[in-house]
Formats: C-alpha cells, structure tokens, sequence
C-alpha cells in the first residue's frame, strides 16, 4: 500500500511539472498543395485543426508535437478529375526565435483510388515562423512539403493558434 502512495505522489508530481512546463495549443489552419500525383498533376487545398502541446527548452527555443487533421473536406483536381484527398499528419516541431521546422508522418484519405492503401502515407516537411501578437494568439506561415513514392507536392499553410 505504502507503494501504491509513493507511486500516486510520483505521477502527481510529474503531472504538475508536465503543466508547468508544457503549453497546450489549438488552432486553425488552412493548407494549399500543388504537384504531381500518381504522374498526373495534383493540387489540394483544406482547411485543418491544428492540436500541439510545446515544451520550452531555453528563452527562445521550444520543441512540440502536433496533430492536424481537416475540419472540412478537401478542394482537390487530379488530372481532370475532382477529387478529395484529405491530409492528417502527426509530427515533431522545432522553434528557434519563431522560426521553425517540421516533420511529420502523414496519412492521406481519399475517395479515389489512384493510391492504393501501401502509398497513401508520406512524410512532410515544413519550415516557417510564428510571430506571437500577445500571450495566448500565434499567426503561423509556413512553407510544405509532401513526399512519398506516388506523390510529390509543395505548398504553403497559414494558422492562428490559441494558446491554454
């Protein structure tokens, strides 16, 4: 029993210093891709949730994971087809005086089937800055990437994140 307290003090402990030290984020985002896809051309744009949590390392640098996900359907032309495809990406964000890079592991859903079910996931990259306008609102820019065997698209995102 005397275990079981000394391990609810140690969970307490790292929670509050979790909470001292990590600030939770959400945001919006709206991400506009364009290139080739499965050899044909490929453009996308949707409008994302963004959801991080961001530990401070030093004054000016932070790191963070985040996820996005869309909140809407996608807007999406392949070839001449119409299609959506839309894009969830969970990674790791690095920031230095409000520069930033990312990578992140993204899964595509889609209502085509030009991609099959091993090539609808991809790598991103981005890198960016984030200018603060007080203590809980960010406005993010950034410049994406998108790479995998079938797909290949670089773009641009905007965001407004709230901070907890």
């Amino acid at each position: 029993m005397k275990h079981l307290n000394h391990c609810g003090l140690v969970t307490g402990l790292l929670f509050l210093a979790t909470q001292a030290y990590a600030d939770p984020y959400m945001g919006a985002e709206y991400q506009r891709l364009s290139g080739t896809r499965s050899a044909q051309a490929y453009s996308t744009s949707q409008i994302n949730v963004v959801v991080g949590y961001e530990w401070p390392l030093a004054a000016d640098v932070k790191h963070s994971v985040e996820y996005t996900g869309p909140i809407s359907s996608s807007t999406g032309q392949l070839g001449s087809q119409n299609v959506e495809t839309t894009l969830m990406s969970f990674g790791y964000k690095f920031t230095y005086s409000g520069v930033y890079g990312k990578a992140a592991y993204v899964k595509l859903d889609r209502d085509d089937a030009d991609l099959e079910q091993a090539k609808d996931r991809a790598m991103l990259y981005s890198i960016g800055y984030e200018h603060a306008l007080d203590d809980t609102t960010t406005l993010r820019i950034s410049r994406d990437r998108l790479r995998s065997n079938a797909i290949s698209v670089t773009g641009f995102s905007v965001a407004a994140l709230f901070l907890f």
